[in-house]
C-alpha cells in the first residue's frame, strides 16, 4: 500500500498515542481542530480530543494495545510550528478541558 502523497507546504501530520495500554477499550480520536493565529509566532494549534476508555467491569480484549490517531491539519496561518504551539483538549457537554499531556503522547511532520 503506497501512503498518501502529502504537500507539507500546506498540510502537516500529526500523530498521537495513549501509549502502551494493557487491554483493549481504549481509543483516541480527532474531533476538531481549532487554530488561533496571532503575530510572532504566537498562533496556537488547540486539539479537541475523543479518549475513551473502559468502562469498570465491562469486557475487553486481555492483549496489550497502542490506541493512535493520524490526522492530516491544513497550515492556514501556520508557517514555523513548534511542540510548545500545541494543546490538547476534551469537550465535556459545552466545556472545553486541558488533557494532561502525561497521558498521551504526540509527534508531527511538517515541512522543514
Amino acid at each position: 500500500m503506497t501512503p498518501p502523497s502529502i504537500d507539507f507546504n500546506k498540510y502537516f501530520v500529526l500523530y498521537i498515542t495513549l501509549g502502551r495500554k494493557k487491554s483493549g477499550g481504549y481509543a483516541v480520536s480527532v474531533r476538531d481542530v481549532l487554530i488561533s493565529c496571532a503575530p510572532y509566532d504566537d498562533s496556537k494549534v488547540s486539539i479537541v480530543l475523543k479518549l475513551d476508555e473502559p468502562a469498570p467491569g465491562e469486557g475487553v480484549d486481555l492483549g496489550e494495545t497502542s490506541p493512535f490517531v493520524i490526522a492530516k491539519i491544513q497550515l492556514t496561518c501556520l508557517k514555523n510550528i513548534s511542540y510548545s504551539q500545541f494543546q490538547f483538549i476534551q469537550k465535556y457537554n459545552s466545556q472545553y478541558a486541558p488533557v494532561d499531556r502525561q497521558i498521551l503522547q504526540f509527534r508531527y511532520l511538517g515541512s522543514e
